[in-house]
């Protein structure tokens, strides 16, 4: 991200980023409403406190405004490094990178079968459920993916597996009862993939869906 030209200045934690109100307004309204705001506009800074990710997850959502790539953490487990670009987006109102997240979120299934991405699930639900507690189109996605995971657990995995999730599924009654309405409506036939698609129809059932990806064709 090249800082030329910048005229604002985006903190986080110990880490500056000089960025252009050109640019950042108009993808962001958290943004814009900062460049219009008397304080944040004459001070020509905003500090970004209590993210959830810290510093490096402001630095690729930055990185995604500029070039509408969706950036990659290999340092991060990619469920809950999904969640947290999804958790920055939906607080900081960038509404594709949102969308992109969302739709990499239930992509993901289908690429996870260890029990390290089980592990990874189960942190990135609760996030999602903690920090999302009014977005329900993400707790859909999440109690489908769920289904998923709750299948493999149940049908291959090991005693110390199951408890565990045993004990998150009493832990988290909301997403107990969401699960047990979805694996009643889910696809027959068993796998990831029926419940992955299942997971990819709600997702383009969000209405900006089209809109956003149409936009970001566009602007490339």
């Amino acid at each position: 991200m090249d800082g030329s030209y910048a005229d604002y200045e985006v903190k986080c934690e110990d880490t500056v980023w000089r960025v252009h109100r050109a640019i950042l307004g108009p993808r962001s309204a958290f943004f814009a409403t900062c460049f219009e705001n008397f304080h944040e506009s004459t001070c020509g800074s905003v500090e970004l406190k209590e993210v959830a990710g810290g510093a490096p997850i402001v630095e690729m959502a930055l990185k995604y405004v500029y070039t509408l790539e969706y950036p990659r953490d290999t340092k991060c487990q990619p469920f809950t490094h999904h969640a947290l670009l999804f958790i920055f987006a939906d607080v900081y109102q960038i509404p594709d990178l949102s969308l992109m997240a969302t739709a990499e979120f239930r992509k993901q299934t289908l690429r996870s079968s260890t029990k390290l991405s089980l592990k990874d699930i189960f942190q990135s639900t609760r996030i999602l459920y903690t920090l999302c507690a009014g977005h329900h189109l993400i707790h859909r996605i999440c109690a489908i993916i769920f289904s998923s995971v709750v299948k493999k657990v149940y049908a291959r995995g090991s005693k110390e597996l199951v408890e565990h999730l045993q004990g998150l599924l009493e832990s988290m009654p909301r997403i107990s009862a969401q699960l047990c309405k979805t694996l009643a409506m889910a696809p027959q036939g068993g796998g990831s993939e029926p419940i992955a698609s299942h997971a990819s129809e709600c997702w383009e059932e969000e209405p900006m869906a089209k809109h956003i990806l149409q936009s970001k064709h566009e602007l490339r």
